[in-house]
């Protein structure tokens, strides 16, 4: 059954949310530009979450008065009533997404979702209608997913759909669409010994100084799947350069004009790049980015080493 478009974004009230916790527990997502608390949780969820995320999750209490974001659990009657070709992009499966004056609504196929992008918003919410849904990654990953690329252009940077690749301590992001090869690449720099960010979405941030930019760990993860440690509890890395990934028969690096290489951050900015509010902020944050980094072209085949290609692009990144 396919609803009226405003049927998905209705969201429960702040009595509603009061009324159907899944229960009286919290975990606390910290995050490399901001944090945020989930409330309402189950026991089976909260232990769950802290199973998955552990790395992510905040050591110390939490105190309502600390400066967090905060998102509240509730139980939905059913699940969201909404047609799968609603929720296909490009054949991939993409939770509808709008913007609100101070939130971004979000509904998939199990949870409807409210996520707070400014402070002038007191609380989120993230319905699901069965228990053991909300810490599957389809629902709770794609809520942080827009709450961090929100949060990442507050802070001068992106995140951006990739492979992040850590070689000798330096981050390299492979920027592609679906089916350009990423997972592929990731699993043979695993193999090789590369350390892994991320096979699906990156954040990249400015150095303190403000001279460079870190590749910082996510809790996010694609077909890879959650198979490392995040790198060893190092949470940022160096970054050393940008690739743009295509498929092609012969191995070829070559440099990207700084046109085209804001043209292919901007659409390789997931959630953010939809919202045209955000467009001077992202405009902004991804020429400061292509400024100060090099950013180079590689065309490889499925089967290229990634030896061969390593060698390649750092060969090339010296000349950019």
């Amino acid at each position: 059954m396919q609803c009226s478009p405003a049927a998905p974004f209705m969201i429960p009230t702040k009595t509603m949310l009061g009324q159907s916790s899944w229960g009286p527990h919290g975990v606390l997502f910290t995050l490399p530009t901001t944090s945020i608390y989930f409330t309402g949780l189950s026991a089976l969820q909260k232990r769950l979450i802290e199973q998955n995320y552990g790395d992510f999750i905040g050591k110390q209490p939490y105190r309502k008065d600390d400066n967090h974001a905060s998102c509240h659990a509730y139980k939905m009657s059913r699940p969201p009533e909404v047609s799968l070709v609603d929720l296909t992009r490009d054949g991939l499966y993409a939770p509808l997404q709008r913007r609100r004056e101070n939130a971004v609504d979000l509904i998939g196929t199990q949870f409807r979702a409210t996520i707070p992008i400014d402070d002038s918003l007191p609380f989120g919410s993230l319905g699901v209608s069965h228990e053991e849904q909300l810490p599957y990654p389809s629902v709770i990953e794609n809520v942080l997913r827009v709450f961090t690329a929100y949060k990442a252009v507050e802070s001068r940077g992106v995140i951006l759909h990739s492979a992040g690749l850590v070689f000798d301590q330096q981050a390299y992001i492979f920027v592609g669409r679906s089916n350009a090869g990423k997972t592929t690449l990731t699993r043979k720099a695993h193999e090789y010994g590369a350390k892994v960010l991320s096979d699906d979405i990156n954040m990249v941030l400015p150095t303190k100084d403000n001279l460079g930019y870190e590749a910082h760990s996510v809790p996010f993860t694609g077909e890879f799947g959650r198979t490392l440690d995040h790198v060893e509890n190092q949470k940022s890395y160096p970054l050393a350069a940008i690739i743009l990934l295509e498929q092609s028969e012969l191995l070829r690096v070559t440099p990207v004009k700084p046109a085209d290489s804001v043209a292919k951050l901007l659409v390789g900015s997931p959630f953010v790049n939809m919202d045209a509010e955000q467009a001077p902020k992202l405009f902004d944050a991804v020429t400061a980015l292509a400024l100060k980094t090099p950013i180079v072209r590689l065309q490889s085949g499925r089967e290229e080493s990634v030896e061969n290609i390593m060698r390649a692009v750092k060969k090339r990144v010296l000349d950019v």
